[in-house]
């Protein structure tokens, strides 16, 4: 009887791995590709984001177009044509629109500025008041005027997850 040998060769899966921190829309999105393989070397990666492939570089620069939940998905293939994947869902928090008003004042009567900033999905956790008349940390501010002068009054706004808008008015 004739008889043959063949070896069989069972390859493991490369490791799919990345991570990306939560992040404010507009801003870098701290991400990192630490996939491997331990057997032969990976060959291709595919992302994709909500289920739509994206990109096939291996450490691609995520442009989300708006806030909110993200999934993204890595796909890592071998060398050996063995495949593995994770998926990972990335929160893009929406940055705040900063806003305020104020009252119309007569000289040596106090000028009211009223914060009207909002954010989607989240809260203005903090306020910063500034001008040459002053500053503060309150979600309004209020100014004594002497006389009829007009002065550029700043406030910056804060979300709970460190999103930032300012603007900036001249007042009266």
């Amino acid at each position: 009887k004739d008889s043959m040998t063949k070896t069989i060769w069972k390859y493991k899966k490369p490791t799919a791995g990345f991570t990306m921190q939560d992040h404010c829309f507009k801003e870098a999105n701290g991400f990192s590709n630490n996939s491997f393989s331990d057997s032969g070397i990976i060959t291709a990666y595919t992302w994709w984001q909500n289920g739509i492939q994206y990109s096939s570089d291996s450490s691609p620069v995520f442009n989300f177009n708006q806030a909110g939940i993200w999934r993204v998905k890595l796909e890592t293939k071998s060398s050996y044509g063995c495949v593995d994947s994770m998926s990972k869902n990335i929160i893009v928090h929406a940055i705040p629109k900063a806003n305020f008003s104020f009252n119309t004042a007569c000289e040596n009567e106090n000028l009211l500025l009223f914060n009207l900033s909002t954010v989607k999905n989240d809260t203005i956790a903090s306020w910063s008041w500034t001008s040459l008349k002053g500053g503060g940390m309150d979600s309004f501010m209020q100014y004594n005027l002497p006389n009829q002068d007009s002065f550029m009054v700043k406030l910056v706004v804060e979300s709970l997850h460190q999103c930032r808008d300012s603007i900036s008015k001249q007042v009266k």
